[in-house]
């Protein structure tokens, strides 16, 4: 089944890569950034009871360094292994399997282009040579196969690897390319080119299922599945978008927003998480109007709001200017990223009680690589530690990269573990 590629643009898109370049631009010609501890200590209005030290944590992680390596450290920084090489080689990726057993990333290497698989516990790698490196991998929720996205012949192309096998398929063609796993792994979800949504089943023979429905027109985003019968899609239209939830193939509107939007489904799959985007020149933080199972509400842009899918409940986060945000895998809390002067980001996790990193200047490759998709890559990579205690982020201090964790129920400020400029928490 071949996809071809759309020429429609794509408001959000557009306006995240705007300002991701501004953002770059503003790193980059911030000397001597300051350091997320140079400035106010996180704040908390709860003692922590008992203290969570860095050594408690669960998991580990994997940072992508300075020098091209991609190295796994405990949470407090100790025991680093290599994995890879970066003299030997140009990685990027680094994605954890859902058992946390294995790490996957892209590679252009002597094997030349290639997806390489490392298990921690020492056996030999598998490698699977590709045309062209892929630029984003999302592992199966089994663990046993990985769904990854490449530039081809000025498209995108969806290929699966089977780890058993080490054997490489192609899915698909098209751009943009969004996609969600249903928690079997047997299949997956895809958004292509903006205007198909499909099942891609992979149990087997490749087939396809389309699951558009009463959409045949829309510009569908990042989808999210709430269960192996129920998926939850942004859809973009010419008034607005329409929040679509419900059966496969049978979609009906849960909520209809006048801008772009950024979803983010608790892993409980009981609170949607709505970030509404604003693209025209009315003020800043302007309302925007929502139609929510037929009554009329208004929603401020550049804030999180929270859909509770049972009672329909409404919260608003007060935060402004946030970018994206992550759930904390037991749906306790939402980390927000948000946007300050001078090109410096915060973090701000609303949980029983709200507490906030300091000011940092973020990474190059984080604001390339991830900050414009990040609703793709909550699907697949996590900076929660799986205990939903910890958070890692990776900021500038000066001419360095640095990797720092953050104990939430914790007083004390976060705290440097390694250099980096990428970093992903285990999920086990």
């Amino acid at each position: 089944m071949v996809m071809m590629a759309s020429s429609r643009p794509r408001r959000r898109i557009a306006s995240a890569l705007t300002f991701v370049c501004a953002l770059l631009a503003a790193s980059c010609t911030s000397e001597g950034a300051s350091s997320p501890s140079s400035t106010a200590s996180p704040s908390s209005t709860v003692a922590p009871s008992p203290t969570v030290t860095l050594g408690d944590l669960a998991g580990r992680i994997v940072v992508h360094t300075d020098d091209g390596s991609l190295v796994v450290i405990e949470p407090d920084g100790a025991n680093p292994i290599v994995v890879a090489d970066g003299t030997q080689g140009r990685h990027s990726q680094p994605t954890w399997s859902p058992d946390a057993a294995s790490i996957a990333w892209a590679s252009f290497d002597a094997e030349g282009p290639n997806v390489t698989v490392h298990r921690l516990d020492s056996e030999p790698n598998l490698i699977a040579p590709l045309g062209t490196p892929p630029f984003y991998l999302y592992w199966a929720p089994t663990s046993a196969s990985i769904a990854m996205l490449r530039p081809v012949a000025g498209s995108i192309e969806q290929s699966l690897l089977t780890i058993e096998t080490g054997d490489v398929e192609p899915l698909g063609v098209g751009q943009p390319f969004y996609f969600v796993w249903e928690e079997s792994g047997d299949a997956l979800i895809a958004a292509v080119n903006g205007e198909s949504l499909i099942r891609v089943l992979v149990d087997g023979e490749i087939a396809y299922e389309s699951l558009q429905g009463n959409f045949p027109l829309a510009q569908f985003q990042t989808p999210a599945v709430l269960a192996s019968d129920n998926i939850v899609v942004p859809v973009e239209q010419p008034d607005g978008t329409v929040i679509a939830q419900g059966p496969p193939g049978n979609l009906t509107p849960l909520a209809t927003i006048t801008e772009p939007v950024s979803l983010g489904l608790s892993p409980n799959g009981q609170r949607l998480a709505v970030l509404p985007f604003q693209t025209g020149t009315a003020p800043e933080s302007p309302m925007v109007e929502v139609v929510f199972q037929g009554s009329e509400v208004a929603l401020p842009s550049g804030r999180v709001s929270i859909i509770d899918l049972d009672s329909g409940a409404i919260q608003t986060l007060a935060d402004t200017d946030v970018l994206t945000m992550n759930w904390s895998p037991d749906s306790s809390t939402v980390a927000a990223l948000r946007r300050l002067d001078e090109g410096l980001l915060e973090w701000v996790f609303h949980g029983d009680t709200v507490r906030r990193s300091s000011a940092f200047a973020p990474t190059a490759r984080f604001i390339q690589n991830y900050l414009a998709f990040a609703d793709q890559y909550n699907h697949s990579s996590t900076w929660w530690s799986p205990d939903s205690q910890a958070f890692v982020w990776t900021a500038i201090d000066g001419e360095d990269n640095q990797v720092w964790v953050d104990v939430l129920s914790d007083d004390a400020p976060a705290t440097v573990v390694a250099e980096g400029d990428v970093a992903f928490w285990s999920p086990g």
